[in-house]
């Protein structure tokens, strides 16, 4: 009786097509991770800067209308956090490497490590000069984020950071924000479209890799090495200066914010990530590596008191950059081969 009512199951089971019960192939896989990638890092990203610096413009109105200690409190408290989610659009900025309208859009916003003249200096300078601020502020580096931590946190060099807030210094802020929104907007409309990342998913997952082993260099030497004297180009002159963010205490949320999206990119509920890719081509090993070095990474930061300015010249400093050292190295010497792709670095970060 039983055999007699399975029949038809097997039979039904027999005709349908094997193509039904196939593994997924490397193309459909490498598509499924640059949709995933899209909608959850670039997309999500690029509108979370947005909206934190929507979030600093409304902080400025009630500074305007209020210009009290706890207004100003709260400008800065936004400041730091746009730092975060601008670094996380920084780091996995692939945009400029698809389409060249957008290859300078990062530097127009952020002048870490590029700029050949002092920030604050021209900044101060426009503030100081008697020329009208959009003619004064005609660079785009003294209208970058650079230049907005300046403006609001650089104490002068007589009375409060508040009393400096003059309609002036006010003034630049919402140019400064303007300039920076000009930007982030176009970056953000230009990551609506899905067509530039999936017209040829191979080299997009490339430019994207590239892109992270450039950003992992640069914060292994520019972000961290170079501050603490790790460097061969600063070694033994440990400064303040050369952090990302020496004015506002944000460089540790800049270094938090570019290993959590490293680790997003890489391994991340719900998604088909770097790690799933890594499956599919026998790289699982060197993926999972890669994710538990950048997990140390980010428990070694987690023990360090902040900010960093404190920090530059303990040991828990220096072990930190030897562990963004290693992950580097993990990207550069084991990921390329094991994916199979074309080491070609490129300026990815906006540095």
């Amino acid at each position: 009786m039983n055999s007699t009512l399975t029949t038809p199951l097997l039979l039904c089971l027999l005709l349908i097509s094997p193509a039904l019960f196939a593994a997924p192939s490397i193309d459909e896989v490498q598509k499924k991770f640059l949709l995933d990638l899209h909608e959850q890092v670039l997309v999500h990203d690029s509108s979370e800067s947005l909206r934190n610096l929507e979030q600093i413009k409304h902080s400025l109105s009630a500074l305007k209308t209020a210009p009290t200690q706890h207004a100003l409190d709260k400008i800065q408290t936004d400041f730091r956090r746009f730092v975060g989610s601008w670094k996380a659009l920084e780091t996995t900025y692939i945009l400029g490497a698809l389409d060249d309208d957008y290859v300078d859009h990062p530097r127009f916003i952020d002048y870490f490590h590029q700029a050949k003249e002092s920030i604050p200096e021209q900044v101060k300078k426009a503030l100081d000069s008697e020329n009208p601020l959009q003619k004064a502020l005609f660079k785009y580096s003294t209208k970058s984020v650079n230049a907005l931590e300046y403006l609001l946190f650089a104490e002068p060099e007589q009375g409060s950071l508040l009393q400096a807030m003059n309609s002036r210094r006010i003034a630049a802020v919402e140019i400064t924000i303007d300039n920076i929104n000009l930007w982030l907007a176009e970056i953000a409309e230009g990551y609506q479209s899905k067509e530039p990342l999936l017209a040829d998913s191979s080299a997009a997952i490339g430019l994207l890799v590239n892109g992270l082993i450039d950003s992992s260099y640069k914060l292994a030497n520019w972000r961290i090495g170079e501050a603490g004297g790790l460097t061969k180009k600063y070694a033994g002159k440990p400064s303040t200066q050369q952090l990302e963010y020496p004015l506002s205490a944000s460089s540790y949320r800049a270094v938090e914010a570019i290993l959590k999206i490293h680790r997003k990119v890489v391994d991340r509920d719900g998604a088909v990530d770097l790690l799933a890719l890594a499956q599919i081509k026998n790289a699982e090993t060197e993926v999972l590596f890669i994710r538990d070095q950048i997990d140390v990474a980010l428990s070694i930061l987690a023990d360090i008191p902040q900010p960093l300015s404190g920090q530059l010249e303990s040991e828990q400093y220096k072990i930190l950059y030897g562990q963004l050292e290693k992950i580097h190295k993990a990207y550069y010497f084991m990921l390329i081969d094991a994916l199979n792709l074309n080491a070609n670095i490129i300026d990815a970060d906006g540095d």
